[in-house]
């Protein structure tokens, strides 16, 4: 894992390279390299992991190659051995020469071989054409942007303020989706909140010679073949999490796992605890496995009781961290390291959280990203009971909505929310179809997007297909290596294999709702690993911050001063005053809620962002 940067221009600025490869710093403190010639910059920031000597060291050339890379391809190994059957001898043992001898051998090609993660740029020498390749499901970020002749890239947005210059300005779609919205969104389009610096999407590459764009996707969503009995499609599932895992625990650092208290990162969790996980011989010498869980003392969503309770059932020591009303200092310290606004307070905990990981001495966090999005964890409510009425599968609709009702919280749907659901579909639904035919999925992405989403055999797997490649999860990706790259900490995600991926999106819908419970097929395949309390539970909670607590416990006085301010009242990009209004009369009210509360945190986080920003564009190397 690493920090990534390239200037392709016809004058090579060297200051305001280094100002902008000083702004990732955080994401590679243990090297730093820096290749150019005429035209040219490509910079890196070395977070060693695989491979701690200087032969691993960035930017890496072979042949008429020079590549700067972040992430890491977890079956390089494999990979190698094929190289190495085919006469390429290496000099190091990283996952980097792979990626590199293997583009040599295969070319583009390479990237279909490869499992992992990762934002790669390779440039030719000999035909000074630049590629830049983004993983399969974006769980690297990669960003952009080009102009006549010149073209930047970077794997933080923020690095773009010394290169750009007053040229960096905000991008007014991003911010009203973040101020009206207040959702992941944009994270799944090609849209970053600069105007004119672009994400490069998920299994996409991009090439760049002679001043010319030419993007196009490498990668699409494959199906796979699924046993007939639902026992070997549990059994199947099992041994690619195993196998996920094992991959995962490559490094030569030692390794973690964030435990929540849920079935998914506990499931990570009794894996790589579990003795049958495999490892490589170079592997073993020093791993040594810890658990973290982020606590919220005497708050209603801290989880920290359950989470030790399930270390304990696989002898796993567990550090709980209590997170706690931020003070102003705390707050502005992780603020300043996060790249850019957020529509959601959640990054604090899961910042600090990665903070206690590396004061502990380790370097990499396995961690449980993807599955609700997969197996309907989250509310598809609706396209969830409309693939079984359109199925006249009526056991399924029945079981889908005991499901859904059984779910509820305060946070979430209520039961009667879900009856008025059910009762839409049944009845309004049917006098479409009657009157105009079958209705035809649509694709709800928002409009910047450019990738077309691939089409499910119903309106639940359209909708998982929507979650997992546009909102939610885009933005969540891009939230934990936002968090974890503020503490130089590898956050790894063996659910987002492409083997499990593709796989869960070929099985039948009915593995994923089933029985009572959403991601039915995981909590069979987790049997006799989590602890029943975990893996049966039906409550839905998710991860955020106690923001109500801690907006009446100092965090508001703050946000009110921040918002009564004049600046804040002429802020061009939204209505400040209205958010003041609006501001003084939520801390009025008596029965506040959190989607009110979190309404107000886009606001104040992009009006602070915009004034640091304004010491980026001056901020002086170090």
């Amino acid at each position: 894992m690493c920090g990534i940067l390239g200037a392709l221009s016809s004058e090579n600025d060297s200051t305001s390279f280094k100002k902008a490869l000083n702004l990732i710093h955080q994401r590679g403190p243990d090297g730093f390299g820096v290749w150019e010639q005429v035209g040219i910059q490509l910079g890196h920031k070395r977070l060693s992991i695989l491979d701690l000597s200087e032969e691993a060291h960035q930017p890496m050339i072979r042949d008429h190659f020079v590549v700067v890379f972040n992430g890491e391809v977890f079956n390089f190994l494999e990979i190698r051995k094929d190289l190495e059957s085919l006469g390429h001898v290496f000099r190091s043992n990283s996952d980097t020469e792979v990626i590199l001898m293997a583009f040599i051998e295969w070319g583009e090609e390479a990237f279909q071989r490869f499992n992992g993660m990762w934002a790669i740029a390779l440039y030719n020498t000999k035909s000074k054409e630049l590629l830049l390749s983004r993983d399969r499901y974006g769980i690297k970020p990669l960003y952009y942007y080009h102009k006549n002749e010149t073209l930047y890239f970077a794997s933080e947005v923020k690095a773009f303020y010394p290169l750009l210059k007053e040229k960096a300005v905000y991008n007014q779609e991003v911010i009203d989706s973040l101020i009206i919205n207040q959702t992941f969104q944009y994270h799944g389009t090609d849209q970053s909140y600069l105007k004119d610096v672009f994400a490069l999407e998920n299994g996409h590459n991009l090439k760049f010679l002679a001043g010319k764009l030419n993007k196009y996707p490498w990668y699409k969503l494959n199906k796979v073949e699924v046993a007939d009995k639902f026992e070997d499609r549990v059994g199947h599932f099992r041994d690619l999490l195993f196998s996920s895992c094992s991959l995962r625990l490559r490094s030569d650092v030692p390794l973690a796992t964030s435990l929540s208290g849920g079935l998914d990162s506990s499931t990570v969790a009794a894996i790589i605890s579990n003795k049958n996980v495999k490892l490589d011989q170079r592997f073993v010498r020093d791993q040594r496995y810890e658990g973290f869980c982020a606590s919220f003392p005497n708050s209603p969503i801290d989880e920290s009781v359950k989470a030790q309770k399930m270390a304990d059932s696989i002898g796993l020591k567990l550090n709980i961290i209590d997170i706690n009303n931020p003070s102003i200092d705390e707050l502005e310290e992780i603020l300043e390291k996060y790249d850019g606004p957020s529509n959601t307070l959640a990054f604090y905990p899961i910042a600090k959280l990665y903070q206690e990981i590396k004061k502990k001495g380790i370097t990499v966090s396995l961690d449980g990203q993807g599955p609700d999005e997969m197996l309907a964890g989250y509310w598809p409510v609706k396209q969830a009971l409309q693939s079984a009425f359109n199925a006249k599968n009526f056991s399924w609709f029945a079981d889908i909505y005991e499901t859904y009702v059984a779910r509820t919280n305060r946070a979430y749907f209520n039961k009667g929310q879900i009856r008025r659901i059910a009762h839409e579909v049944i009845w309004k639904d049917f006098v479409k179809r009657k009157l105009k035919g079958e209705p035809q999925a649509v694709n709800n992405g928002w409009v910047a997007s450019k990738t077309p989403l691939p089409q499910g055999p119903n309106s639940l797997e359209n909708k998982l297909l929507e979650e997992f490649f546009q909102n939610p999860l885009p933005g969540i990706l891009n939230q934990y290596d936002r968090c974890s790259m503020i503490s130089s900490v590898e956050c790894r995600m063996p659910y987002m294999d492409y083997r499990i991926v593709e796989y869960l999106f070929s099985i039948p819908s009915t593995d994923k709702i089933s029985h009572g419970y959403t991601k039915y097929i995981l909590r069979m395949a987790a049997e006799n690993l989590v602890t029943d309390d975990i893996r049966l539970e039906k409550v839905k909670y998710g991860f955020n911050a106690p923001i109500l607590d801690w907006f009446n416990q100092g965090l508001g006085d703050w946000m009110g001063q921040t918002f009564n301010s004049k600046d804040f009242e002429e802020f061009p990009y939204f209505d400040g005053k209205k958010v003041q209004k609006d501001f003084q009369s939520f801390r009025m009210e008596k029965n506040q809620n959190w989607q009110q509360a979190w309404a107000f945190w886009s606001p104040f986080h992009i009006f602070w962002w915009h004034k640091h920003a304004q010491k980026l564009m001056k901020q002086h190397p170090s």
